[in-house]
């Protein structure tokens, strides 16, 4: 992956047993990495050499802000399949995730480390005006990728037209998009 790349984790909890509790989860680590929680996809049931488990899955997009080796740490899960004996935790063990500089050959003009998909868009209140009146322009930006690492685009207008900062609103939606 690159920097700012979105990786994909995904964790998931194959249970055949029947438990006597609640599941634990206890999500990995993930020092240099900006993450977001993902939508958990629908538990679902899988057969796997002939024995049938119920599967529950958590997800979380990873956007790493440096290159280098990354570990996501360990994950883990505590649960109780026999109330004699107490609880118990099965865990995953770490991963190193290698990433990559971003390559300089090919990127736009005023590329500012945004990686992903995004459309611009540019709508105004009126279509005209007359000397010394105002106009609103709002600035869309839709996409999948990293949109909190986006900065405010950079408008390119004439000498005499003065510029009033209205404020800014940022939504974004976890989707999961990305490396699986």
């Amino acid at each position: 992956a690159y920097v700012g790349q979105q990786i994909t984790y995904t964790f998931g909890f194959y249970q055949a047993e029947q438990l006597t509790g609640d599941v634990d989860y206890q999500p990995a680590a993930t020092p240099g990495f900006v993450a977001e929680n993902l939508p958990n996809p629908a538990n679902t049931n899988e057969v796997l050499n002939g024995r049938t488990y119920a599967v529950q899955r958590r997800k979380k997009a990873l956007f790493a802000t440096t290159p280098g080796p990354h570990t996501i740490g360990k994950a883990s899960v505590t649960v109780t399949l026999d109330p004699f004996s107490g609880p118990t935790e099965l865990v995953a063990p770490p991963l190193v995730v290698t990433v990559l500089p971003l390559p300089t050959q090919g990127r736009p003009p005023g590329f500012g480390g945004a990686v992903g998909q995004f459309r611009v868009t540019l709508s105004a209140d009126r279509q005209a005006v007359r000397a010394g009146e105002t106009i609103n322009l709002q600035v869309q930006v839709t996409g999948n990728g990293n949109l909190r690492s986006l900065a405010a685009p950079q408008l390119n207008l004439p000498s005499w037209a003065r510029v009033y900062p209205a404020g800014e609103t940022r939504k974004a939606e976890a989707g999961g998009a990305g490396n699986p």
